[in-house]
């Protein structure tokens, strides 16, 4: 069949096209006339075989359509097309399922883990708010312990009998301590005498007020570093820029600027 459906005859119907056509050359008065037979009996001989071919094409067709071989080998052809398509459909079919399952693992995951997320936030706002509770009670205790301290003209002599300066360093104290500090200071408070116990006070409101001094003094000096070092590495940068070699462009750009603008010329520094 592939030699038959490539077949190219080699039959001449020049002859027949003449007969047709009614053509004779030999009868021709002149030579124009003579080429227009020719080219009429060949138009006519392409036509005659166009249809020849069409008549073994159609025999070559009607022929493959009644070969069994060829329906078995079409048939076995769109069976494994089949089984090729339903193989590629099930393994899509798997794809999408193993896809699926992975996004509801990962739906689930997310979602445990937000539900763990919010309890750790509710857990950390709750401990925060307890936290915040209980600091305010100790600053309460040790406003109370304070006041009614200072009743006792000792331990009023010990601020000059200022209530006002007292519960200054009382706020200064419960603004700097921690938690568990204050806690700390209120069992050493009610652990002494009265007068002993608001020395303590003072003695503590002394230390934290040196601390933040101190802590001031550091950060200051840390900021005063910090800007050393900037205007020195500011310094060492126009220095680097200052000593680097012209380069290649730049030296063009100089050269061309140069002869543009020869020294000597009333409008050289205008440009």
């Amino acid at each position: 069949y592939e030699y038959w459906t490539h077949f190219d005859s080699w039959r001449d119907f020049s002859y027949k096209a003449a007969e047709l056509t009614e053509h004779d050359t030999e009868t021709a008065d002149c030579r124009e006339e003579k080429r227009w037979m020719l080219k009429e009996i060949e138009r006519k001989s392409r036509s005659l075989k166009k249809d020849e071919m069409g008549r073994i094409n159609t025999l070559v067709e009607r022929a493959m359509a009644a070969d069994p071989r060829l329906k078995r080998f079409r048939n076995q052809e769109r069976l494994e097309k089949e089984g090729r398509e339903k193989e590629k459909q099930l393994q899509l079919e798997a794809e999408e399922k193993v896809r699926k399952e992975k996004e509801e693992v990962e739906k689930k995951e997310e979602a445990i883990r937000a539900i763990a997320e919010k309890k750790e936030k509710e857990s950390a706002k709750g401990k925060k708010e307890r936290e915040k509770k209980l600091l305010r009670k100790a600053k309460q205790s040790l406003r109370k312990l304070t006041m009614e301290a200072f009743a006792n003209p000792k331990v009023s002599a010990l601020w000059n009998a200022s209530l006002e300066t007292m519960n200054d360093d009382v706020e200064l104290l419960c603004t700097s301590l921690s938690l568990e500090e204050l806690n700390d200071l209120i069992e050493a408070l009610r652990d002494r005498e009265t007068l002993e116990a608001m020395k303590l006070v003072l003695t503590v409101t002394t230390e934290t007020k040196e601390g933040n001094h101190t802590q001031k003094k550091k950060l200051a000096a840390q900021r005063l570093e910090n800007r050393r070092k900037a205007a020195l590495a500011e310094e060492e940068k126009k220095k680097a820029t200052a000593m680097k070699p012209w380069s290649k462009e730049e030296l063009t750009c100089l050269a061309k600027a140069t002869k543009k603008y020869p020294a000597g010329g009333s409008n050289r520094w205008d440009a």
